[in-house]
C-alpha cells in the first residue's frame, strides 16, 4: 500500500478518526491528493456538519502554519497533531483554510455564525464551498469566485426555465443568495411523472438555454471541459490502488476507441441526475439545480449522465419519453452507450469522494458496471 492508501484506511474508519481527533465524528466527504494532502468533511453523531480535518505531507506544512496563525488571531478552535512526518490539522467550518477569509467578510454579520451551526449548514465541501440556510434563503460561499455561474442562472431563470433564480446582484463574486426551495429531491422521491418532467426540462434547457450561448457574458462556457479525462482519473487512482488503476486505464482505452457522440453542441447541465432535481413535496413543484459543471457539448452527454445512475427500467423510459416529448432528439444506440459510459466514468471515484470506508469495493463495482456497458 502507498502511504496515502494506508492513511485513508485510518481516516475513513470512524473509530480511528474519532480517536485521532478526541471526539466522535465520521468522515462524509474526502478530497485526496496522493503524497500531498488528504482532506475530509466531518459529521457529528447527530448528523450535523462538524468541520474539517486534513493531513498534510511535509512540503505543505508552511500552509498549515498560516492557517493556525489565522485561527489563533480570530479565537477559532484548531486541533493539530503530528502523524510521523505528516501533520493533522482540524477545525470548524469558519476556519476552513480556503473559506475562512470569505466567512470573515460575510454580511450581514449573522451569516458568520451560521456556518458553524450544524442545523444551518445545508452542504459543506471543505476547501470548496459551504451552503447555509438563512430563513427563506440559501447563502452559498465558494472558495473561487463564480460570476459565470451567477450570470448563467440569472439568464436561465429569465427565459423561464425552472432553476433557482439568484436573489443577489452578483457584486460579491464568491457569494450567491438563492431562495430556499423544497424538502426532497427526485432521487429520494422517484416517480414516472417526475422523471418525465426532468426529461422535458432537460430538453428545454438544450433548446432555450443553447440560444443564450451567443451572449458575450456566457462565452466562457465554450471553454469549459464537457467531460472529465478518464485517463487522468486512471492515473490518480493508480497512485492509490494499482489494480484499480490498471482496470480503469483499460476501460478508458475502450471508451476512447469509441466514436464520440454526435450532434450539434448545446448548453449542458453537466451533472444531470435525479438528485439535481429539487422537489417541494407539498406543492409538487420542482427545480433543476446545481449548474456548477455547465458546459457546451453534444446533448447525449447529459442524457448519458442521467442514465448512468438510472434504473435501466420504467423510470429511465419515462425520462427519455419526456425528453422526446419536449422536442429533444434521442441519440443513437451507439451514442447512448458512449454517453452512458462517460457518465459512469465521471462517478467512478464517488465512493472515495463520499468517504466510504469500503471505497475500493465501491469503485470496483462501478468499474464492473462500466465494463458491462462497454462490452
Amino acid at each position: 500500500m502507498t502511504g496515502t492508501d494506508a492513511l485513508l484506511d485510518t481516516l475513513l474508519d470512524a473509530a480511528g478518526l474519532s480517536e485521532l481527533l478526541g471526539r466522535d465524528v465520521v468522515a462524509r466527504s474526502a478530497r485526496v491528493k496522493p503524497g500531498a494532502q488528504v482532506t475530509l468533511g466531518l459529521e457529528d453523531p447527530a448528523g450535523g456538519t462538524a468541520g474539517w480535518v486534513r493531513v498534510l505531507w511535509p512540503a505543505l506544512r508552511p500552509k498549515a502554519a498560516k492557517v493556525a496563525e489565522r485561527a489563533a488571531r480570530r479565537g477559532q478552535p484548531l486541533t493539530e497533531r503530528p502523524l510521523g512526518d505528516l501533520l493533522l490539522q482540524s477545525g470548524t467550518v469558519g476556519s476552513d483554510p480556503a473559506l475562512a477569509n470569505g466567512v470573515r467578510a460575510l454580511r450581514p454579520r449573522r451569516l458568520r455564525d451560521l456556518v458553524d451551526r450544524p442545523d444551518a449548514v445545508l452542504r459543506y465541501n471543505p476547501l470548496r464551498r459551504v451552503l447555509v440556510r438563512d430563513g427563506a434563503t440559501v447563502v452559498r460561499l465558494a472558495a473561487e469566485p463564480d460570476a459565470l455561474g451567477h450570470r448563467l442562472l440569472t439568464r436561465l431563470a429569465g427565459v423561464g426555465l425552472p432553476v433557482p433564480a439568484p436573489l443577489d446582484d452578483g457584486s460579491v463574486p464568491d457569494v450567491s443568495v438563492r431562495p430556499f426551495f423544497g424538502d426532497a429531491d427526485l432521487l429520494r422521491t422517484p416517480s414516472p411523472e417526475g422523471m418525465a418532467w426532468a426529461g422535458r426540462t432537460l430538453a428545454d434547457l438544450h433548446a432555450r438555454g443553447t440560444r443564450l450561448l451567443d451572449e458575450p457574458e456566457l462565452a466562457a462556457l465554450h471553454h469549459r471541459p464537457a467531460t472529465a479525462d478518464p485517463h487522468r482519473l486512471a492515473h490518480d487512482l493508480a497512485r492509490l490502488d494499482a489494480d484499480l488503476g490498471r482496470r480503469t486505464t483499460e476501460l478508458a482505452d475502450a471508451l476512447g476507441a469509441r466514436p464520440a457522440p454526435g450532434g450539434a453542441p448545446v448548453l449542458l447541465h453537466g451533472d444531470a441526475s435525479a438528485d439535481q432535481v429539487l422537489v417541494d413535496t407539498a406543492t409538487g413543484r420542482r427545480l433543476l439545480n446545481d449548474f456548477d459543471r455547465a458546459a457546451v457539448g453534444p446533448a447525449a452527454l447529459d442524457l448519458g449522465s442521467w442514465l448512468a445512475v438510472g434504473d435501466g427500467g420504467p423510470l429511465d423510459a419515462a425520462f427519455l419519453a419526456g425528453y422526446a416529448e419536449a422536442g429533444g432528439a434521442l441519440p443513437s444506440a451507439s451514442d447512448r452507450v458512449t454517453a452512458r459510459a462517460t457518465g459512469l466514468f465521471s462517478r467512478v471515484m464517488a465512493p472515495l469522494r463520499d468517504a466510504d470506508p469500503d471505497w475500493r469495493a465501491g469503485i470496483a463495482a462501478r468499474l464492473d458496471r462500466l465494463a458491462e456497458v462497454l462490452r
